[in-house]
């Protein structure tokens, strides 16, 4: 555990201590202050034209499309943290000395997975204070909101994993920012196998597409399943990461 710290602590300085972070956060914080001034805009309209619409609440008409947009930006901000973790490794011949010394592949690796992690988490507390803003117009459902968050919250979390595997295939920036939008991509699009599949199939694809688990965390639910697909998609793309780290200690 000392050893994970070490290595989560010294990726976390080297992701946030830089300019480049600063200002990709001063860029999510102006998205996101636009597009939820839209939103609240939106909202206020509707609730005043239609009042008594069913379905139409804070949470739904203001929290949802936040956190939808929010998801849209974490599928680039995630891998621009991420790709460098063991690319810039390769690419500036430091990889070699991080082998020979006494940690395994999988305490560098979940010491840099957890790194980029918690840098996706600065974001998220950014984009926090935007609905938090929200309860001086209308009371906010604040356990619904939690969850949501966690939703989000392990969304970062495969979007770092996939994004640290691509990493670690290539030496080049390009290409593992490349494969890490391709993966994550391919997370969502699995859905256009339903329009096809038979029953059985599709039932398959329900459970395997992230957004149906997804959107359970966004309408205020949680269940065992919806979590542990999120860490199943997790721990693959972690673990497929380590054995790559680990095959370059027999080469």
């Amino acid at each position: 555990m000392p050893v994970i710290y070490s290595i989560f602590k010294k990726e976390f300085k080297g992701i946030v201590f830089k300019p480049s972070f600063f200002f990709i956060l001063f860029l999510c914080s102006l998205f996101f202050g636009v597009v939820f001034f839209n939103i609240l805009d939106q909202y206020a309209k509707i609730s005043s034209q239609m009042p008594n619409i069913n379905g139409i609440n804070f949470a739904t008409g203001m929290i949802v499309p936040h956190l939808s947009s929010l998801n849209f930006v974490m599928m680039f901000v995630c891998p621009f943290f991420a790709i460098k973790l063991f690319s810039e490794e390769y690419k500036h011949n430091t990889f070699e000395l991080l082998l020979t010394s006494p940690i395994t592949s999988s305490q560098i690796v979940i010491g840099k997975f957890l790194a980029a992690s918690a840098a996706g988490f600065v974001v998220l507390a950014v984009s926090a204070i935007y609905p938090v803003a929200g309860l001086w117009v209308a009371p906010l459902p604040i356990p619904h909101l939690l969850l949501s968050y966690v939703g989000i919250c392990l969304v970062v979390m495969l979007y770092t994993a996939v994004s640290i595997f691509a990493s670690s295939l290539t030496s080049s920036l390009i290409v593992s920012g490349i494969l890490s939008i391709v993966f994550i991509l391919s997370l969502w699009f699995v859905a256009i196998f339903r329009t096809s599949a038979d029953g059985s199939i599709s039932t398959v694809v329900d459970v395997l597409w992230i957004n149906s688990h997804l959107q359970a965390f966004y309408k205020g639910g949680f269940s065992i399943l919806d979590a542990s697909i999120f860490l199943s998609y997790i721990s693959l793309f972690v673990f497929m990461c380590q054995q790559v780290v680990e095959s370059f200690r027999w080469r």
